[in-house]
């Protein structure tokens, strides 16, 4: 091999190596925002407004899970991990050149090459993202459907047994798997960033735990990936997803909150506003007298006074 081939070639490893794709990965289209952290990042930033919210009128919820403060702690370590996982399945070629237009980097290609043409919605991809996680199982299993239902799909009125998501989706879910996987030593260095990022970010205690807590193991993956690939013994078992039998209030509220930050942080407005009562109806009376005065004017009715005035 000549000197100039190699020099080309270790300037390529080179390139390839100095790129970090947690500044590559996208969430959305635009100019604000757009890379995948920047998202999550805002999404905890309304998980922080919201505990601080119910923190200060704690006293006057009724709902007993986030009306005691252990319990609260614990409902928001578990929001803060679904909303790290809630978006990774966006990580595939075909939604990345979707985001990015004309635009898309071809240092992404090279990575991203074994995901391509796959039609799931990104919230599936991301339980599979999930299947790498080591933690509880029965608060495993809720985050993990928190994750799949953060968007109206199918699977709000259907069996959301992992089993069953293979069914609808079965190249794709085989695709996936083969494409994180493959990429194992490029996505364990993101998710190492990613994490980081997160942890720096922000001080709370319960974000804190939470990425404590998120052991990514890929060797999970590489087994689920054999399972789906022999089906000898159900799936299902490696990837829980709670389904709930009837309605189940708590969980619904956990879903509603995720949704209410990942909805916020995409449109760029704060979760909850504080405001005073008595700046927003100071000057009603005066605005309802003078209306019903306009009203009044040149009927030769005479206004006397607000009946409310009498409250």
């Amino acid at each position: 091999m000549s000197q100039i081939v190699m020099n080309t070639f270790s300037d390529n490893n080179q390139r390839e190596e100095n790129i970090s794709l947690i500044n590559l990965f996208r969430a959305k289209s635009g100019n604000d925002n757009v890379l995948l952290i920047d998202h999550v990042n805002s999404a905890l930033e309304r998980c922080v407004e919201l505990y601080r919210f119910i923190e200060n009128i704690e006293n006057s919820i009724t709902y007993e899970p986030l009306r005691n403060s252990e319990e609260r702690k614990k409902i928001f370590k578990n929001l803060a991990k679904a909303i790290i996982l809630h978006d990774l399945g966006k990580i595939n070629l075909d939604f990345q050149k979707r985001v990015y237009g004309k635009e898309f980097p071809k240092e992404l290609r090279s990575y991203l090459d074994e995901s391509q043409d796959i039609k799931a919605r990104h919230e599936v991809l991301s339980v599979l993202w999930s299947a790498g996680l080591n933690q509880d199982e029965e608060e495993e299993a809720k985050i993990r459907a928190a994750v799949l239902l953060h968007h109206y799909n199918e699977f709000f009125s259907q069996d959301k047994e992992f089993s069953h998501i293979i069914e609808q989706y079965p190249t794709d879910i085989e695709r996936y798997l083969n494409f994180l996987v493959s990429k194992r030593k490029d996505l364990e260095k993101f998710l190492q960033d990613y994490l980081e990022t997160i942890k720096k970010k922000f001080t709370e205690d319960f974000i804190q735990q939470a990425i404590s807590e998120m052991k990514f193991d890929f060797s999970r993956i590489e087994t689920l990936k054999k399972k789906v690939e022999m089906w000898d013994e159900d799936p299902s078992e490696s990837v829980p997803i709670y389904n709930p039998e009837e309605l189940d209030p708590d969980f619904l509220v956990f879903l509603g909150m995720l949704r209410r930050c990942d909805y916020s942080a995409s449109g760029d407005f704060p979760i909850e506003n504080t405001i005073d009562i008595s700046e927003v109806f100071h000057d009603v009376e005066a605005k309802i007298r003078k209306r019903i005065e306009e009203k009044l004017l040149g009927t030769g009715i005479v206004f006397r006074e607000l009946w409310q005035e009498r409250l």
